[in-house]
Order: structure tokens, then C-alpha cells, then sequence
């Protein structure tokens, strides 16, 4: 067997494990995807409304809702990645009898399915409230995306 042909097996078990959890966690109705996008909504606009009603600006050029959007999502994305991937074996022990399924398999699933979540979240986020301004100012789209992928890196290896 070549390296070619292993990986694109792994590749086939991880895709597979990851819309398996995506319909245990989100359910068979795309309603369940609304949840995903309501969470970090709340905890944005319980955070802005923190800061409105105390008064408080934000100094660095930004507005308010983007310095809570780019500070909230990281730490979502950290704190959901780290949890998920400490269950992750747990439960999904009867997978590992399949022998393509590797315990590393079940934390990869889970970590990919949460990160391409909350970006996905956070671009909805982040769009919307441009749409609302009239304007999109990026300063580094690198270090945006790095600053995501990271989190989420830091997430699954301590989990």
C-alpha cells in the first residue's frame, strides 16, 4: 500500500467522522446550525452591552463590536476546541474497533469540526456588522487567520 493511497484512507475516515459529528452535534435539522451562530452572538452583545452601559471606548481604532468579536471568537474557538477534544475519545470508543479508526482520527474530527464552525461564525459576525458600518477594514488577513488557526491549535493540544 502507498503513502498516497494510506492517507487518502485517513483523509476518508477523518471526512467521514467529522459529518458524523457534525450531525450529532448540530442534528439532523439545519436549525441545530442556528445555535452555533447564536452563542457567540449572545456573548458579543452581552459584552457590548457591558460596554455601552458602563461607558467604556475602545482606543485602538476599532469599534466595539469588532474589539469584541476578534477577542470573543479566539477564546470560544480555544475553549470549545480544548473540550471537545478531551471527550473525543471517550466518546466514540466504539469507533476504535473499526480498524481504519485511530484515536488521533477522533480529536482531528473534532478540532476541524469546531474550527471551521466558529470561522464560519465569526466571518457571519464580523460581514454583518461591516454590512451594518458600510465598511470592511482588514489591517492583515494573515494574522487574522493565523491568530484563528492558532487558538484552535493551542485548544486541541491541551485538550
Amino acid at each position: 500500500m502507498s503513502l498516497t493511497t494510506a492517507l487518502q484512507g485517513q483523509l476518508q475516515v477523518i471526512h467521514a467522522l467529522i459529518l458524523r459529528e457534525s450531525r450529532t452535534r448540530f442534528g439532523a435539522h439545519q436549525l441545530g446550525y442556528i445555535w452555533a451562530l447564536l452563542e457567540p452572538l449572545f456573548w458579543v452583545l452581552t459584552f457590548y452591552g457591558i460596554f455601552h452601559l458602563t461607558g467604556r471606548k475602545i482606543h485602538y481604532g476599532m469599534d466595539t463590536v469588532s474589539f469584541i468579536t476578534t477577542g470573543i471568537i479566539p477564546y470560544l474557538l480555544f475553549r470549545e476546541t480544548m473540550s471537545r477534544s478531551q471527550s473525543a475519545i471517550q466518546a466514540n470508543k466504539g469507533l476504535l474497533f473499526y480498524p481504519q479508526v485511530h484515536p488521533l482520527d477522533l480529536v482531528i474530527a473534532r478540532v476541524s469540526l469546531e474550527l471551521v464552525t466558529l470561522v464560519t461564525v465569526f466571518v457571519i459576525i464580523m460581514g454583518a456588522h461591516s454590512l451594518y458600518l458600510g465598511e470592511l477594514r482588514i489591517d492583515s488577513l494573515h494574522t487574522v487567520i493565523s491568530g484563528l488557526l492558532l487558538a484552535s491549535l493551542l485548544g486541541a493540544s491541551i485538550g
